[in-house]
């Protein structure tokens, strides 16, 4: 017998990168929708005004579209992305 997988929670960065984007299914019937649409990930990024903040906490950051544009700002980012499990 083979060994079990052990089930990895939690994704660096560079992991969701590696994904296929299109292999992560939203869970419509918990409400989740993922943002895909690289334009206006850019535009969301590009007018967020950090001026009196340096510390941003993204919930849900699904596949990471956006995240990477907050990546280039001069911020401390942490993405939580919770595990439901009806």
């Amino acid at each position: 017998m083979g060994k079990k997988k052990k089930k990895k929670y939690f994704h660096t960065w560079k992991d969701k990168k590696r994904e296929d984007a299109g292999s992560v299914k939203a869970k419509k019937y918990l409400g989740q929708h993922f943002l895909k649409d690289e334009e206006i990930a850019q535009k969301i990024g590009g007018t967020l005004s950090f001026t009196d903040y340096k510390n941003v906490i993204e919930i849900g950051p699904g596949t990471g579209v956006l995240t990477k544009y907050l990546l280039l700002e001069d911020i401390n980012l942490v993405g939580i992305n919770r595990i439901l499990k009806p």
